[in-house]
């Protein structure tokens, strides 16, 4: 399971559903929202040149809240 952040709380977490108690898959809603963490590796030798986000469906709102690059040298 990704990881997603609850944002009322900040809480990080991989079982949303535990940590609300909430029951059943679908028709739940979580108060405040929440996102997922992706954490994508990139290739060392390339120079990140642009960052972009495509979205596919037209029943979801999708945004892009943040976004950190870190160099490892």
């Amino acid at each position: 399971r990704p990881y997603r952040m609850i944002f009322k709380d900040a809480t990080v977490t991989d079982n949303v559903g535990e940590h609300l108690d909430i029951k059943g898959v679908y028709g739940r809603r979580i108060d405040g929202g929440a996102g997922i963490l992706l954490c994508m590796e990139l290739n060392p030798d390339k120079e990140l040149k642009e960052l972009s986000l495509e979205t596919i469906s037209n029943e979801v709102v999708t945004g892009l809240v943040a976004a950190t690059y870190v160099r490892e040298r």
